[in-house]
Formats: structure tokens, C-alpha cells, sequence
């Protein structure tokens, strides 16, 4: 121990001697370390790390893929498939349903929208709910003769009713219905996806009449030692029972043409969903940021040990054996690797803090994220194993130390090994920088091919909220119309706005769905299925505040009340409807293929609702009021109002807003201001987010390949300074010198994006998933790679280049 010590003291006072090399090393393993611990540890929590419940490993989600009618589409549960699931498995344990929305309570303290879970009281056990005060929800509570009851989240308990144990037995209002508060759960319950305010109970009736509406989501518990395979074969058997069990919702027309299945999936895949796949990449390219940076910290251990070749030569002269010289060499290297640990860790801390500051809202389990014991650990791991790899190579060479003992060698130029060793340093840095800069260039162009489209809707100038309506009050077209027109007028007339609208999907933001629409005139016949598309209500003002062309007219408020059935499809739905066909004046329909339908009276530019990476929305946009015998699916108690002003900064209305609503109904919360803007921002935050880091990691590769590449060729100039000064003396002119040093170092950066490319071409297909308008060969892309890692080369060798024409021949012949 004591030999140990006075190793490592002896190895600290030579590093503190050497302030260049030990500075430059620490810091470069440094970055490369705290960049791999920070992505590894968000791909540790989000991706690795099991949910926070009871058997995370055993918890799944069950749902329906539809290739048939979209092969992007996945339905949830109907309410007929999940109790027939639940009745009649062998492989689940126990199975939970459940559903997020926001809520507005009124009280005292004024009306506010608090995130809700309706939820089976199964969920709740699946999830491990344990109450703090009072009960949890109960199977006799999910009944639909059942009391309405609610228990409280504990923050929130804590927060709006102060702790108080004297709220269990008082009821509050939920959406205009008078709830008793039967408990209070522990702090660590919540949804997968989310945070829950108050819990409420579903309503599931195993007796009701069988509807093909999928909207529930599951949690399930599979039984010891079955796979979710195992389980998927099991229900897939139970789904072809649906025909016989329950035909006037599946039909065998429906089951065939949809090609109805089920789909069991680990609830962690299911939360993560590609996020996983995009933290892979990420962590792989700050790899290849930390294999950069070791190849930088690997060249200058071999330069360090090449200048104390004669104290090494002495060393062995004197008696030292290889284990001697080892110990002083490793020494120094693990010393170095472990301070850059050190501060690896601290800047891993700092950039995960940043990370989660900038992360877009929603992403899973982004709240989750902190250092971790793990995460140093494998920091500390990686250090320890780079320092043992740098101590180790200097003892490659240690048979050719003596020579250095020879007075006439002390100015000798590098050897053929010497140069080859450096060489495959360069080489790796400039291809792994190349896939670095590949990656970052396909992405980037990905991000400007997105911007450049269209999404069909003016998002300047446009603020967006949620008004919801308590059933309880509003539980007819006739009221939810009224107060909407009403709530229009009175916002239209505040100063500043040119145009309001309604609708109960808002682009960019919430999920468009399908329902069946018939199509007048046009029977479907019994081998065929009806197309299912977006269809959703709209009030007038919707097209105008978006400023959606569209052709022919929009209805009015007085077109509505009237009840006409007037509505406005899509142009992408009305080429495929009446492809060659003018569409005005045809007749649509959602619930059934009977008369009366709604007369189509306007044609709308398309809308890429969904996103921009998906094909606009084929849609039908129905009137607020139905027409007399075509009722829609029910009243649209929840709507999202669009606001289009002229005010520069359109979230100074919010405050009005409120006050409009407030004095319509007190008991109402409006929620969600946000400009349009930022809506269609957040819904490109992930690839905004990706492109920030693979960004960051390519420049950081490219930045260590180029302060690499300029010590490795500055380094070999001052061991050629006799060389240059000979053929100086010889008659050869600045530039000769110059290009000569030019070319040797462009010839290695040369073979490096040789290598780069190849590699680029193998390892960018990883991204396909996520690349859009462009091909992960492009060539374009790859060339410009190349370029500027050639235009960074000749730059890092121009400065040794330079210094090297201004040798004094008669200066290099006398360095000693």
C-alpha cells in the first residue's frame, strides 16, 4: 500500500508538472464521459429502469391492430372485449381499464380543469394504490347503480383542500356532478402516461349491449411465467369468438376486411413507445463522441511516452523491469481517467438538469430522470478501463527504449510504427467524426424537409383553449350550440380579433380518429366495409380563424340552427369519394346508410391534422347541430375555440377570454391557452429535441477529430524539425515544405472518410425510422460530411504547415 502511494504521489507531482498534456487530456475524457453518462442515463430511466408498480416485468396492454382499414392504426378496448377478455382468459391474472382527461372542479376557491383518471378499481390494484387516508376505489364503485364517488391524489389533496382529513364524506363538483370524497391515495400513484389530480370510477356494465367503439385502455397482469406471446395466442383465439358472440358489433364482413387482430404488448414498450429507439441512437453517437475523445487522449499518452523514451531507456538501464514500468505508466493514466470521472459526473448532472429543462412536454417518463448509482458506476467503469488501455500503450514499444540511450538518436525522426500507431488514430477519429456528421446532416435535413411542408392551417396570429362543458348541464346539441354561439359573439367582439371557431379536434394537437361514413346512393355492399374517417363537429368561424380555403361555402350560425345538415368534407376525402366527380351537393352520413344525409356544401384544403410526417386527414366536418333523424354520436361538450387576432402577441387575450367565459358560466374552467404556434412546435419537440443532441454530439466529434488531427500533425512537425531544415538547406522552397505536410496529413484524413463513408452508409440506416423526405445513403448529405470534415482537416493542417515554412534552416540543424 505504502509503494502504492508513493506511486501515485509520484504520478500526481509529474502530471501537475506537465499542466498541457494533463489539462488536455482531462478534459477531453471529461466530455467524452459526461456526455455517454447523461445519455445513458436517460436511456437507463425511460427505456431499461421498470415501471414504478407491483411485477413491472408481468404488467402488458392489450390492443387491436386494424391494417385493414389503416396499418397505422391500433384501437384500444371495446367495452364487449374487455369483459370478454377478462371473463374467459387463462393467461392474465387480473386485467384493469382506464382513461385520461382533464376535469373541472368548482368550489370556493373558483373553478379550475384538474388532470383525471377514470379508471376500474382492478387498474388501481394492478397499479399498486395503496390509500393515505380513507379507501381506495372499490369494484362495487365501477356498477353503473353505483354512488358517484372520487378519491384525491395526495399533492393535490394537499394543495387545494390543505391535508384536511374532514374531507372524506363531503362531496365535491366534477363536472357539475356531486361527488363524495371517499379517500386519499399515496403519494407514488399514477398513470403510465400520467399524473392524476382525482380519481374517478369507470363505469363498466358486463351487460351492455355490445358496441364496436374502442376507446379503453388497458392495464392487465399476465400470471406467473406466461409471455405476453403466449397471451396474444390466447386472445387472438378469444377475438375470433367476437363473430359469434357478439355479430351486431363484428361483423364477419368487418372482421375480414378490417383484419381485426389483438396485440399484446409489455406496458413498458407501450409507454416508451419509439422514444426507445431514438435514445439508442442517441447514446450510440455519444459513443462514438467518447471513442473520439479516447482516440485524442490515446495520441497524446503516446506522445508524452515518446518524449521520455531516454528517461524509460535509463529506467530499464538501471534495472527496472516491465511490472516498474507499467505501475509508473498506469499510474499517471488512471489518475487522469478517474479525475475526468469526476468531472465527467458533475457535467453529466448539469447537462441532465438542462435535458429535462428542454424536453418537449409529454415525453415518457422524462420526470423520472436523475443520476443514478448505475450511471457512475458505468462512468467509473469506462474510465477505469480507458486509463488501463492508455497506460498499456506505451509498454507496446518499451522493447526499442534502449536505442534511445545512443546520443545520436535523441533528434531521430518518428519510426515507421511510431507513424502507423498515430496514424490509426487519425484514421478512427476522422471516420467515426464522418458518422457523427452524417447522422447530424440526414437529421437536419429531415427537420428542414418537415418545416417546408405545408400543414394547411395560418398558425400566425392564433390562440387555442379548451372550453368543457359538465354534462351534467350541457347534455343536449341544443345547449352545447347555444353557448358556443354565444361565447363566439362575445369573444369576436373583443378588440383585436378577426375571426372565432370551434371544433373538436384541433390540428396538431388531438388525435382525429374514424367513424364509418356512407355515402348516398352508394349501398356497401355485405363483402364491403364503409370508410371509417376523421368526422367531427365544427362550428362556423372554424375555416375563417384557420384560414382553410375552402370552395364553395361554410354554414353559418343561422344555417345551423336551422338544422339543414349542411357539412364541408376534405379534399383528400372527396377524391377518393367522388374521384372525377364535382362533390358538391352529395350526400353523406356517420350513424347508419338511411336517409336523411348531410349535403356536402364545401370542399376543404386539406389539413395534415395528424402531423406533418402523415398524409392530410380524409374528413368530414359536421355542424354542431345535427339534422332531425341523422343524429351525430353526442353533444360536443368538449371543444377546442380558435381565436385569430391581430394583436402581436396573441396570449394577451387569455385574461379576457376568462372573463368572457366566467361571465357566461362561473362554473366553467377554460384551460390549455396556447398559441397556435407553439402547438405545432410541441408537435415536432421530439425531432426537434433528437436534432439539439445528435447535433451537439456532432459537433463535439467534429471539434475533438480537429483538435486531434491538428496535435497529431503539429506534434509530428516538431519531431521533423531537423528533417525540414535539411531540405531547407537543400534548396526546397516554403511551399514544397508546406504541401508536403499538407498532403501527408490530408492523405490520412483521406483514408479516414474512406472509412467514414462506408461506415456512414452501414450504420445511418438505423435512423430510417425516423428520417423523412430523405434516403440514409443520400448522397448529397454524405458528400457534404465528407466535404467538412476535409475543409476541417486542411484547416487543423494548414497552422503546422505554417510554422513549419518559417523554419531557420540554420536554427533546425542545431535543435538539439
Amino acid at each position: 500500500m505504502s509503494a502504492l502511494i508513493s506511486q501515485v504521489r509520484t504520478a500526481a507531482r509529474r502530471l501537475v508538472r506537465a499542466p498541457a498534456f494533463s489539462v488536455a487530456a482531462l478534459v477531453t475524457l471529461a466530455l467524452g464521459l459526461g456526455a455517454t453518462t447523461a445519455i445513458f442515463t436517460l436511456v437507463d430511466t425511460i427505456v431499461l429502469r421498470p415501471l414504478p408498480y407491483p411485477a413491472a416485468d408481468r404488467l402488458v396492454r392489450i390492443q387491436h391492430p386494424v391494417p385493414g382499414t389503416n396499418p397505422d392504426w391500433v384501437w384500444d378496448l371495446s367495452s364487449a372485449g374487455y369483459h370478454h377478455f377478462g371473463a374467459r382468459n387463462r393467461s392474465i391474472e387480473a386485467i384493469g381499464t382506464y382513461s385520461f382527461e382533464e376535469l373541472t372542479l368548482a368550489g370556493p376557491g373558483g373553478a379550475e380543469r384538474v388532470p383525471s383518471g377514470a379508471v376500474s378499481a382492478s387498474a388501481l390494484e394492478i397499479m399498486g394504490a395503496r390509500p393515505f387516508v380513507g379507501r381506495s376505489l372499490e369494484p362495487a364503485d365501477n356498477r353503473p347503480e353505483a354512488p358517484p364517488v372520487v378519491v384525491l391524489g395526495h399533492d393535490f389533496w394537499e394543495r387545494r383542500f390543505g391535508g384536511d382529513r374532514g374531507i372524506l364524506g363531503r362531496a365535491i363538483q366534477l363536472e357539475g356532478m356531486a361527488r363524495t370524497v371517499v379517500g386519499v391515495l399515496a403519494t407514488d400513484t399514477r398513470l403510465p402516461n400520467d399524473a392524476v389530480s382525482v380519481w374517478t370510477p369507470m363505469t363498466l356494465d358486463p351487460a351492455a349491449p355490445p358496441v364496436n367503439s374502442h376507446w379503453m385502455r388497458t392495464v392487465a397482469r399476465l400470471r406467473p411465467g406466461v409471455t405476453p406471446g403466449a397471451a396474444e395466442q390466447e386472445l387472438l383465439r378469444l377475438v375470433g369468438e367476437f363473430t359469434t358472440e357478439f355479430p351486431g358489433a363484428y361483423s364477419e364482413t368487418f372482421m375480414r376486411e378490417s383484419r381485426f387482430s389483438v396485440r399484446v404488448t409489455q406496458l413498458r414498450e407501450s409507454v416508451v413507445g419509439n422514444l426507445g429507439s431514438v435514445l439508442w441512437i442517441l447514446l450510440g453517437s455519444v459513443a462514438v463522441v467518447l471513442l473520439v475523445a479516447c482516440a485524442n487522449v490515446a495520441n497524446l499518452f503516446m506522445v508524452r511516452a515518446e518524449t521520455r523514451r531516454r528517461e524509460m531507456a535509463v529506467r530499464t538501464a538501471l534495472g527496472a523491469n516491465t511490472g516498474q514500468l507499467a505501475s509508473h505508466y498506469l499510474a499517471e493514466s488512471l489518475l487522469i481517467s478517474l479525475a475526468a470521472a469526476v468531472a465527467g459526473v458533475w457535467l453529466a448532472d448539469q447537462a441532465l438538469q438542462l435535458i429535462v429543462a428542454l424536453a418537449p412536454r409529454g415525453l415518457p417518463r422524462i420526470d423520472e430522470v436523475a443520476l443514478t448509482a448505475r450511471a457512475i458506476g458505468v462512468t467509473f467503469g469506462a474510465a477505469i478501463v480507458a486509463g488501463l488501455v492508455f497506460g498499456a500503450l506505451p509498454l507496446v514499444r518499451l522493447r526499442g527504449t534502449l536505442r534511445a540511450l545512443k546520443g545520436d538518436d535523441r533528434n531521430a525522426t518518428a519510426t515507421r510504427e511510431q507513424h502507423a500507431a498515430r496514424g490509426v488514430l487519425v484514421v478512427s477519429q476522422v471516420a467515426l467524426a464522418l458518422v457523427l456528421l452524417s447522422a447530424a446532416g440526414l437529421m437536419l435535413r429531415t427537420f428542414r424537409n418537415l418545416v417546408a411542408i405545408q400543414p394547411g392551417v395560418d398558425p400566425a396570429g392564433v390562440l387555442t383553449f379548451q372550453v368543457t362543458l359538465p354534462f351534467a348541464r350541457y347534455d343536449t346539441y341544443r345547449e352545447t350550440f347555444t353557448f358556443h354561439r354565444e361565447l363566439a359573439a362575445r369573444i369576436s367582439a373583443l378588440p383585436g380579433v378577426a375571426a372565432t371557431g370551434s371544433t373538436q379536434v384541433l390540428p396538431f394537437s388531438d388525435a382525429a380518429g374514424c367513424s364509418l361514413v356512407f355515402v348516398e346512393g352508394r349501398p356497401v355492399p355485405p363483402s364491403a366495409q364503409a370508410p371509417c374517417v376523421a368526422s367531427f363537429s365544427v362550428s362556423p368561424g372554424y375555416f375563417e380563424a384557420f384560414r382553410i380555403p375552402v370552395r364553395g361555402r361554410v354554414p353559418s350560425w343561422s344555417d345551423t340552427e336551422r338544422r339543414t345538415g349542411e357539412a364541408v368534407v376534405s379534399k383528400a376525402l372527396a377524391d377518393r369519394l367522388w374521384p372525377g366527380q364535382d362533390p358538391l351537393g352529395k350526400g353523406v352520413r356517420g350513424n347508419g346508410d338511411q336517409p336523411p344525409y348531410y349535403r356536402v356544401v364545401g370542399i376543404a384544403e386539406d389539413v395534415r391534422s395528424e402531423g406533418k410526417r402523415e398524409p392530410p386527414i380524409e374528413a368530414v366536418y359536421y355542424p354542431m347541430l345535427p339534422r332531425d333523424s341523422a343524429n351525430l354520436w353526442s353533444p360536443p361538450v368538449s371543444m377546442s375555440v380558435v381565436v385569430r387576432t391581430s394583436l402581436a402577441q396573441p396570449a394577451e387575450l387569455s385574461a379576457s377570454i376568462r372573463r368572457v367565459v366566467r361571465d357566461l358560466d362561473p362554473e366553467l374552467a377554460p384551460a390549455g391557452f396556447e398559441t397556435m404556434n407553439r402547438v405545432m412546435e410541441r408537435k415536432m419537440a421530439q425531432e426537434t429535441f433528437m436534432l439539439i443532441l445528435l447535433g451537439i454530439s456532432a459537433a463535439m466529434g467534429l471539434v475533438l477529430s480537429a483538435v486531434g488531427l491538428y496535435a497529431a500533425i503539429a506534434y509530428a512537425m516538431g519531431r521533423r524539425v531537423n528533417e525540414i531544415g535539411i531540405r531547407m538547406a537543400l534548396g526546397a522552397q516554403a511551399r514544397q515544405v508546406a504541401a508536403l505536410v499538407v498532403a501527408q496529413s490530408v492523405r490520412l484524413v483521406a483514408i479516414g472518410v474512406a472509412v467514414g463513408l462506408v461506415s456512414a452508409i452501414v450504420v445511418t440506416r438505423v435512423l430510417r425510422a425516423s428520417l423523412f423526405g430523405v434516403q440514409p445513403t443520400d448522397p448529397v448529405t454524405l458528400g457534404l460530411a465528407a466535404l467538412t470534415l476535409l475543409c476541417v482537416a486542411l484547416a487543423a493542417a494548414w497552422v503546422p504547415a505554417r510554422r513549419a515554412v518559417r523554419i531557420d534552416p540554420m536554427t533546425a540543424l542545431r535543435v538539439e
